[in-house]
């Protein structure tokens, strides 16, 4: 989340992953990467655009697929990038 920067809106995010036949695949592990508001990913070859990290920010998360290969969830839209 990020404490700083609540007038941002949310994203929604959902999918299903499936295996090479179409088959929903369960418990599958969904891994997302995301900018903060001023564009950074918390990375050690990112320039940083000249800003600090924001300290309270997830930069990263994962989501597990249910039992019909389904995932969902909600951040922030990022700032610049």
């Amino acid at each position: 989340h990020v404490a700083c920067r609540r007038d941002l809106p949310y994203l929604f995010f959902y999918g299903e992953v499936v295996d090479d036949r179409g088959e929903p695949l369960q418990k599958a592990q969904v891994q997302f990467w995301h900018t903060d508001y001023n564009g950074n990913y918390d990375h050690p070859q990112n320039p940083y655009n000249g800003y600090d990290l924001v300290s309270d920010f997830g930069y990263f998360g994962t989501a597990t697929t249910d039992s019909d290969g389904y995932f969902e969830f909600i951040t922030h839209r990022p700032g610049i990038y």
